[in-house]
C-alpha cells in the first residue's frame, strides 16, 4: 500500500474530475489513473459532477496498473474509489430551473464576466452547493447509483436536481458505506467562509456530520497557490477543530498533468459559449489544477504560515490515506445479471430451456438427425456452465410475443451459429446445413453473448414496451452510447473558444471530410488547398498527410489521443515570463519559477489569474481561408470519405470507444516515433501561432464526451432494480431513460443487454404480406 499513514508516500487522492465532468474536467480516466501510477498514488477517487459515467473505465484502467506490464513499466499499481460531487440548489428558483431543464441564467452577456473569484461558477450548468461523495464498499457503490439516478429522474436531461432532502434521506440510508467530504470553493462551508458566515459555516458542517457515521465527514482542505488559499485554509483548520471534524486534504484534480489546463480552459469557454477573453473570470485562477504527488502537496502545507494550518494538513493528508486504505470495492454483478424469468412449477430455467429446445429440435428437423442431437447436447452443456439458462428465456419469450402479435423479427449475427437458438424460433438459419460454429457465439473464454434481433420499424416498440410491462420499468432500461467530439465539432468549438472569426470557422469546418478530430491536421493537408498554412507552421506537408487506411496520424504535427508519450513527465518551465505566440494570437498564462525540480508547484507571488492577449482581435482578422470545395467535386477532397465504424454484430454505424493506453505499448515503432516527433505541439510548450494551438487542442479533445445517446436498441434487464446496479438519466427521448453506462461498461460489469434493432426491410415485408393476406385471404408463412 505504500509508506507508513503519515507519509507522503501513503497519500491518497480523493477529488478528481475525469472528461465525463462534461466539459469540466481534462483529461481521459485512463490518463488520470496511469499518471496516479507514475506519481506513485497508491489510490485515486474519480468524483465527476452528478454521475457514475466513468466508473466502470477506472476499474478497468486501475486493474491495468497491476499487470506485469504496468509493474515493468515502473509504475505503481492504483486502486480507483468511485464517488461523485453533488451541486445541491441554494435556493427554490435554482430548483424550480433546474427542474425545467434551464441554467440559472447566463454569466455572459455582452461584455465580459466578471462573478468574483475567478472558477466561482466553473463547475457546472446548474450551481449549487458542492458536497463529494465516496463509495466505501458495495452498498456505498448502490446508494451513489440510486443517488444519482434519483437526481437525474428528478430534472430534465443534462440538469439533474439533488435537492437536500433528497441528499439527506440517501446519506441516512447509507449510514456507514460513504464517506464526505466538505468539498471545494463551491462546497456549502467554504463558501459560507468566504462570505464571512463562520457561524453558519459551522452549524453547517456539523449538520452534513449527523448525516454520517462517526468520522465518514471531513473538512476538505485544497491550496492551489491562490491568494487567499492560505487564509482560507486556516479558516477551515480552525472550523474543524471547533466542530470536532477530521480534516481531509484534496488537490480537486482536473486534469492529468500540468499542461491540461489549456483544454480545460477551453472546455469552460465551450461550455459558457464564450471566447477565452470574455470567460476569463470563469476559468480556474492557475495550472495547479493537476495530479500531485504526496510529497509536492507536504511541500505546500510545510509551507503554510501559522501552526495550526500545518497541523492540519499534516493530519488530513493522514486521514486522506485512511480513507482511501478504508474505501474498497470491486465492480461485477453477474449473480444480478438477469431478472428471473418464471418457469413452470418443478421446473428450474434450464431443463425448461432443455425441454423448449428438444421440443423445437422435433419441429426443425425432421428426421432428427445423430449430427443435430449431438450439437443441441453439446450447446445445452455450455449453456448450463455459463448459467445463460435464462437469457435464452428471456429472448424466446420476446420472439413468442412478436410472433403471437404478428410482429415479424428474427435474430442475426453470431446467433445463427446457434442450434439452441435455431430451436427456439430466435434465428432461422441452419447452423447444421451451413456448417456454423457455435463457439463464435459462446465461447467460455471471453464475453458474454449478445444476440442482436431485428423487428418492423413500425412495431419495434411495441415490443419494448412489453419489456417494460414484462420486467417493470425499475428492472429495464436502453443502454447509453457516448457521443463524442468528432472533426468538425471540434474545430468549431475549440476554434470559438481560441476567438477565431465565425465565417473563418465555417470554411475550414466545412473543408473537413474526416471524422476523427486527431487527424484534422492530415485532413487538411490532403485537401491540398491549405499548403499556406503549413508553410506558416513550419511543418513539411508531405509528412502530416499520411494516406487514409495507414495507422498513423500526421505524426509532425498530432498524435491520437490513445499515444501514452504524455506519461513523460514535462520539464520545469525556467522561464517565468514565455513569449506571445504571436501579436494577435493567445498567449499562455505566465509560469512560477520553479526552485526545485522534484517540486514543480511553489508559491506565486504575484496575482495568480491567467492573462491572455484580446483573442477578440481576431474578429477583424483575414485568415486567408480558401473557399471550400464539393466534396463530390474533382480535386483532391474528392475520395476521402470519413471511415465510419460499424457494430461488428449488427452492422449499424456506431461511435467506436477511444482507446486509451495506461501503460504505453513499448512494441510499437510508430507510437515510439510519434513521440519524439519534433514538430509535435502537444509537447511544445511556446507553439509558434494559434493555428498550432487550434490543431493541437483539437488533436487532445477528439473522443472526449459530450453528452449521452441511445444505443440503437440495446436493452438491459436484471434482476435487482436497476438503480441499484447501474446510474440512469433521462434520454432525449420522452419518456425514456438510459443507462449512464456504455455497452462496453455494460459487458464489463458482467451484464448482459438484448439487442432490439428497427428494419425497414422488415417493415416492408410486413406490409406486402399484409396486402397478400387482405387480397387473398391467406397469409404466407415465411419460416416454411
Amino acid at each position: 500500500m505504500g509508506g507508513p499513514m503519515g507519509t507522503p508516500d501513503a497519500y491518497c487522492e480523493l477529488h478528481a474530475h475525469s472528461n465525463f465532468s462534461f466539459l469540466d474536467g481534462a483529461s481521459h480516466p485512463e490518463e488520470l489513473i496511469a499518471r496516479a501510477a507514475q506519481l506513485g498514488l497508491p489510490v485515486l477517487a474519480l468524483t465527476d459532477h452528478a454521475g457514475l459515467y466513468a466508473a466502470v473505465r477506472a476499474w478497468k484502467a486501475g486493474q491495468e496498473t497491476e499487470t506485469d506490464a504496468a509493474r515493468d513499466a515502473g509504475l505503481r499499481p492504483v486502486r480507483p474509489i468511485i464517488g461523485l460531487e453533488l451541486a445541491i440548489p441554494r435556493t427554490d428558483q435554482e430548483v424550480r430551473l433546474a427542474r425545467r431543464g434551464r441554467k440559472l441564467g447566463h454569466p455572459l452577456r455582452g461584455t465580459r464576466a466578471s462573478r468574483g473569484w475567478p472558477g466561482e461558477f466553473h463547475a457546472g450548468p446548474t450551481p449549487g452547493d458542492h458536497l463529494v461523495l465516496l463509495a466505501r464498499d458495495v452498498d456505498g457503490y448502490t446508494a451513489l447509483s440510486r443517488l444519482a439516478s434519483r437526481g437525474h429522474l428528478a430534472g430534465e436531461k443534462q440538469y439533474p436536481v439533488f435537492e437536500r432532502a433528497l441528499v439527506a434521506e440517501a446519506l441516512d440510508e447509507a449510514r456507514g458505506h460513504l464517506v464526505g467530504l466538505s468539498g471545494c470553493r463551491n462546497g456549502l462551508v467554504p463558501r459560507l467562509l468566504l462570505t464571512g458566515e463562520r457561524a453558519a459555516a459551522l452549524h453547517a458542517a456539523r449538520t452534513w456530520a449527523r448525516h454520517f457515521a462517526d468520522g465518514d465527514f471531513a473538512v476538505e482542505l485544497s491550496h492551489h497557490l491562490g491568494p487567499d488559499d492560505d487564509w482560507l485554509v486556516a479558516e477551515l483548520a480552525s472550523l474543524a477543530d471547533d466542530a470536532g471534524l477530521p480534516t481531509a486534504v484534496t488537490n480537486e484534480v482536473h486534469y492529468a498533468d500540468p499542461d491540461g489546463h489549456r483544454l480545460q480552459d477551453v472546455l469552460v469557454c465551450i461550455r459558457h459559449g464564450a471566447t477565452l477573453e470574455e470567460a476569463r473570470e470563469l476559468l480556474l485562477p492557475n495550472a495547479e489544477y493537476r495530479l500531485k504527488s504526496g510529497a509536492e502537496l507536504a511541500a505546500i502545507g510545510a509551507d503554510l504560515p501559522d501552526e495550526r494550518s500545518r497541523r492540519a494538513w499534516q493530519a488530513g493528508m493522514a486521514h486522506s490515506a485512511a480513507i482511501g486504505e478504508a474505501c474498497r470495492l470491486e465492480l461485477g454483478f453477474e449473480r444480478y445479471r438477469f431478472p428471473g424469468f418464471t418457469v413452470p412449477k418443478g421446473e428450474t430455467a434450464f431443463s425448461y430451456l432443455y425441454q423448449l429446445a428438444h421440443d423445437g429440435l422435433l419441429v426443425r428437423y425432421r428426421p432428427v438427425t445423430r449430427r443435430a442431437l449431438q450439437q443441441l447436447t453439446h450447446e445445452l452443456d455450455i449453456i448450463e456452465r455459463t448459467n445463460l439458462a435464462e437469457f435464452f428465456l428471456i429472448v424466446w419469450d420476446l420472439m413468442e410475443f412478436a410472433r403471437k402479435a404478428g410482429i415479424i423479427g428474427q435474430g442475426r449475427g453470431s446467433a445463427g451459429d446457434s442450434i439452441v437458438a435455431y430451436c427456439l424460433g430466435i434465428t432461422k438459419v441452419d447452423p447444421i446445413e451451413h456448417k456454423l460454429l457455435f463457439e463464435r457465439f459462446i465461447n467460455e473464454a471471453r464475453a458474454l453473448p449478445d444476440i442482436d434481433i431485428d423487428f418492423d420499424v413500425n412495431r419495434r416498440e411495441e415490443v419494448i414496451q412489453y419489456l417494460y410491462q414484462r420486467y417493470g420499468a425499475d428492472h429495464a432500461a436502453m443502454v447509453c452510447t457516448v457521443v463524442t467530439y468528432r472533426a468538425r465539432s471540434a474545430v468549431r468549438e475549440v476554434a470559438k473558444a481560441l476567438g477565431f472569426p465565425p465565417d473563418g470557422i465555417d470554411a475550414l469546418a466545412k473543408a473537413l471530410d474526416t471524422r476523427d478530430a486527431a487527424d484534422v491536421a492530415r485532413d487538411l493537408a490532403l485537401d491540398g488547398s491549405f499548403a499556406w498554412l503549413f508553410d506558416e507552421l513550419g511543418v513539411d506537408m508531405a509528412d502530416v498527410a499520411v494516406p487514409p487506411g495507414r495507422d498513423g496520424r500526421g505524426s509532425g504535427l498530432v498524435r491520437p489521443t490513445s499515444d501514452s508519450s504524455w506519461n513523460s513527465r514535462p520539464r520545469p518551465t525556467l522561464d517565468p515570463s514565455p513569449r506571445p505566440i504571436s501579436e494577435s494570437g493567445w498567449t499562455p498564462p505566465k509560469r512560477a519559477r520553479v526552485l526545485d525540480a522534484s517540486v514543480t508547484s511553489v508559491r506565486h507571488e504575484s496575482e495568480m489569474t491567467k492573462r491572455y492577449a484580446r483573442s477578440g482581435e481576431l474578429a477583424g482578422e483575414d485568415l486567408g481561408l480558401p473557399t471550400p470545395r464539393d466534396n463530390g467535386s474533382p480535386g483532391p477532397s474528392s475520395g476521402r470519405p470519413a471511415v465510419v465504424h460499424l457494430d461488428a454484430e449488427s452492422g449499424i454505424p456506431v461511435e467506436e470507444r477511444r482507446r486509451i493506453r495506461v501503460v504505453a505499448d513499448v512494441g510499437d515503432p510508430d507510437a515510439q516515433a510519434r513521440q519524439g516527433s519534433p514538430g509535435d505541439v502537444r509537447n511544445d510548450h511556446a507553439p509558434r501561432n494559434r493555428w498550432q494551438w487550434l490543431l493541437a487542442l483539437c488533436a487532445e479533445i477528439d473522443g472526449f464526451p459530450r453528452h449521452l445517446g441511445i444505443h440503437v436498441g440495446g436493452m438491459l434487464v436484471t434482476r435487482t432494480p436497476l438503480i441499484d446496479l447501474v446510474p440512469i438519466e433521462r434520454a432525449s427521448m420522452p419518456n425514456r431513460v438510459v443507462t449512464q453506462y456504455d455497452k462496453e461498461d455494460v459487458e464489463q460489469l458482467g451484464l448482459v443487454k438484448i439487442d432490439l434493432l428497427s428494419l425497414r426491410t422488415l417493415g416492408v415485408v410486413s406490409d406486402a404480406l399484409q396486402r397478400i393476406e387482405r387480397d387473398t385471404g391467406q397469409r404466407p408463412d415465411l419460416d416454411t
